[in-house]
């Protein structure tokens, strides 16, 4: 029997979100996945400049160690919105549900039961049943597959097909599990984002981003910001800003004695932070070409970016060899190296402190205030 496309085309419908495969924010996926839907748009890529500048740290036995960013955090470029538990135990059609939001111009990260998602990175699909933080952003009925991004079966992260029946019993299942589930699950079981004027070329406002880097540096931080699930589960004691340096230490030092207390994810935010920031910096220079001494700060915040990545190497590294390559978040083990990763945090924490001081002097005495906005 012959196949008529054509007929086969006028019959189906598809659609996919334009979408990148961003790598600035890798981290936490409640991060990662909604930048994907963002910068692909290179009207918004000034956006990310203002973010993602402050940190902080809250040790509930364990560090927990994040980016101190507002629960609705892409506000100013996208719709985003959020639907909890309640609200999408009344959604029957899921399959239905996905497609008209798609339709909608609207991203869509859902909770779904990892127990019947076949390609996840779980080692769960017929084993466990656990909610999933699933992106989705387009849709085939002809092969009757949702396209997403997320961790595949090798803990690659790249993009991945939900077929429509998994994903169909995947959310009857997992609606199920909302009396159990965690507070993330049960406040955030769909998050709806669409970027608003995507014609528009948003405005890099150097005056917020520098506002956030002072605040870095002096270790203040507004606790407001702070997540509502961070409050209930971990607390709302923080610390903030470059002094997070000072409880990676404690932590690593915890290693020492065999408490495990972190895992590889600090390390990895660490140089990440540092990588962007380093990124921002270059960009505000190629916008006003400052002199060589400008430069040359630059290139010795340079210098430390390159030494927290290193130390960042050398912890997956050695984890990999202590789990015999199966995961990453085992507790690293090795004395010597913990010992190299202690001296880095210690030393350069004091060089950047010195870099970046710096680097905010000179910018707040070169730039005018009616040059603070970039367009």
């Amino acid at each position: 029997m012959n196949l008529d496309l054509n007929s086969v085309n006028k019959n189906t419908s598809s659609e996919k979100l334009k979408i990148v495969l961003q790598k600035e924010i890798t981290t936490y996926l409640n991060y990662s996945l909604p930048l994907c839907s963002i910068l692909w748009n290179e009207n918004k890529k000034m956006w990310l400049y203002e973010h993602f500048t402050q940190l902080y740290c809250i040790n509930n036995e364990n560090i927990w160690l994040d980016y101190l960013e507002d629960l609705y955090f892409p506000s100013d470029v996208t719709d985003y919105s959020f639907v909890n538990s309640d609200e999408m135990k009344n959604i029957d059609d899921i399959i239905l549900y996905i497609k008209e939001k798609i339709s909608q111009k609207y991203y869509i990260f859902i909770y779904l039961d990892k127990f019947y998602l076949r390609n996840s990175n779980t080692n769960s699909y017929l084993k466990d049943h656990e909610p999933l933080f699933v992106f989705i952003y387009g849709y085939d009925d002809f092969s009757k597959q949702f396209n997403g991004i997320g961790f595949s079966n090798d803990s690659y992260f790249g993009f991945l097909n939900y077929s429509y029946e998994n994903v169909s019993k995947a959310y009857k299942s997992c609606k199920l599990l909302y009396q159990s589930a965690p507070i993330w699950v049960t406040l955030y079981t769909c998050t709806l984002i669409k970027v608003k004027e995507p014609e528009k070329t948003y405005s890099f406002h150097l005056s917020r981003f520098l506002n956030d880097l002072r605040n870095y540096l002096k270790s203040t931080g507004d606790k407001s910001l702070l997540r509502p699930e961070i409050k209930v589960v971990i607390g709302e004691k923080a610390t903030y800003g470059i002094n997070v340096h000072d409880e990676i230490v404690n932590h690593l030092n915890n290693l020492l004695t065999g408490k495990h207390t972190m895992d590889y994810r600090q390390i990895h935010l660490i140089a990440e932070h540092k990588k962007l920031l380093l990124k921002k910096i270059k960009f505000i220079d190629s916008v006003f070409n400052f002199d060589k001494e400008f430069k040359s700060i630059i290139d010795k915040y340079s210098s430390v970016v390159d030494d927290f990545i290193d130390i960042k190497f050398l912890y997956l590294n050695s984890v990999f060899t202590d789990e015999s390559f199966k995961g990453i978040y085992g507790p690293l083990k090795d004395r010597s190296v913990i010992n190299r990763i202690i001296n880095t945090f210690i030393n350069k924490k004091t060089d950047e402190e010195k870099v970046l001081t710096d680097i905010c002097d000179y910018l707040s005495t070169n730039i005018p205030n009616d040059k603070m906005i970039i367009n």
